[in-house]
């Protein structure tokens, strides 16, 4: 009996590594990000929904953001910097693996923006409109700060989030635009 016990152990270890659940990044603070395929319809209670470019639409009378995701650090910090216009639809996701406090600046920006604060689940924490930063240095350059947790930050057209009424609390639905995206 003593010589099969190993062996019944290594078994039974097996079994139990097997019905595991694999490590995600939620294991490791955050929260996971999901496939294309697993996003559903619009979250429940959403007040927004944003896509990147490319993607269907969802069929909603919330407003719909198409967005380009910022998940790298390059990404990031080019922003939407140099573009001279932004239509009241579109807008910039910007991605990260961790949710923290986080600062915005409208450094080489030529417009203004709305910049919301995200938590993991793209609840609005706080709204800020900054005016463009291009051709300031310094602390003359506009910028915000959320003490967060923050995990996404979306930036469309200045007012415009107030304009469809979103306001801190309102949730985001952000699962398409980050469906797939591992930001570094």
């Amino acid at each position: 009996m003593r010589a099969a016990l190993p062996a019944v152990l290594a078994a039974a270890a097996l079994v139990v590594t097997a019905c595991a659940p694999a490590r995600s990044p939620a294991d490791a603070g955050g929260t996971a990000i999901p496939d294309a395929a697993e996003v559903p319809d619009v979250a429940a209670g959403a007040a927004a929904v944003v896509v990147p470019p490319g993607a269907a639409r969802p069929e909603t009378a919330l407003p719909v953001f198409v967005v380009d995701v910022a998940a790298t650090y390059a990404a990031r910090e080019r922003g939407l910097g140099g573009r001279e216009a932004l239509d009241d639809d579109r807008g910039m996701l910007f991605v990260y693996a961790e949710s923290r406090s986080r600062r915005f600046w409208m450094k080489d920006c030529l417009v203004a923006l709305d910049i919301a604060f995200l938590d993991e689940q793209g609840r609005v924490l706080e709204i800020a409109t900054l005016p463009p930063g291009v051709g300031l240095t310094g602390d003359d350059v506009p910028a915000a700060r959320c003490e967060g947790p923050v995990r996404f930050v979306l930036e469309v057209r200045a007012h415009r989030l107030a304009e469809l009424g979103l306001a801190a609390g309102d949730l985001v639905d952000v699962r398409r635009a980050v469906a797939g995206v591992t930001p570094d």
